[in-house]
């Protein structure tokens, strides 16, 4: 029986790229057993089989590093010390199997709210019913579009919401009565929707009917958009209730390259 083989024999018989076996042998995890003096070919022996095997690809199945896979071959582990790590790794695979799971509820939320917006006219006011939204409210006031985006960078930081969400979904206030009088808009917070948060952490926009547009467009135009509903409002002598609401549901890159955000605006009524 061949007792050594060349490293592009161990790289067939394994499925192992021979960069690979280069890299675990500079790093000290599978140093060749022989390897010859004279043309420095490098050799493993059938011994080094079951580290090959058993131990690298396990423990990398298992998700530890090579440097956890080295420091565990030198040091001779026993069957407890084995057990150990197992218990380890089964931890870790739980909570990232949890965490998989929050982003993909996250996912089909977003998928859902996505298709709804594709069913709604763009740039056309009208009365939606809407059910009840939680979000929890961040005291950063933005008198212009800048300040409202390093906002809104400081919020993301603080709810830490992006690690398991796609596309978490924000948005902001904006007070009618400054908007009417003034022709401001002047956003008092950031807010970031959630679907299970406990009520006395939120705040809540109350099940019922609001004037609503829902546009594609860059930050800096929405002006346009408040006007469209304030219109609305005057034309058709509704009575308003509340302030204005944004809630920011797609960035987009546009046809142009400019950032554009799919936003619904809205204004609860009687």
């Amino acid at each position: 029986m061949k007792k050594y083989f060349t490293i592009g024999e161990i790289s067939k018989l394994f499925n192992i790229p021979i960069k690979t076996l280069r890299y675990y042998n500079e790093i000290g995890l599978l140093t060749p057993a022989y390897t010859n003096p004279d043309n420095n070919y490098r050799y493993y022996s059938v011994e080094q089989f079951i580290i090959i095997i058993d131990i690298i690809r396990n423990s990398k199945m298992m998700g530890l590093s090579l440097e956890e896979i080295r420091h565990n071959i030198n040091a001779r582990y026993s069957i407890s010390d084995n057990i150990q790590i197992l218990d380890k790794q089964i931890d870790s695979f739980e909570n990232n199997i949890k965490r998989l799971m929050r982003i993909k509820e996250s996912m089909e939320s977003r998928r859902k709210t996505y298709k709804q917006i594709a069913s709604i006219s763009m740039n056309q006011v009208y009365i939606s019913y809407e059910k009840e939204r939680k979000y929890l409210s961040y005291d950063y006031v933005s008198e212009n579009i800048d300040e409202q985006e390093i906002n809104f960078r400081k919020v993301i930081l603080e709810a830490g919401c992006l690690q398991d969400e796609v596309y978490s979904i924000f948005g902001t206030g904006a007070r009618y009565d400054t908007y009417v009088k003034e022709g401001k808009i002047i956003n008092p917070d950031i807010r970031y929707y959630v679907d299970n948060e406990e009520p006395r952490r939120c705040n809540v926009l109350p099940e019922g009917n609001y004037v609503t547009v829902v546009f594609d467009d860059n930050a800096y135009n929405k002006y346009k958009y408040y006007e469209m509903i304030l219109s609305y409002v005057k034309s058709n002598n509704i009575e308003v209730v509340g302030d204005f609401n944004e809630t920011w549901i797609i960035p987009r890159i546009g046809e142009d390259g400019q950032e554009t955000t799919v936003v619904k605006l809205d204004l609860m009524c009687k």
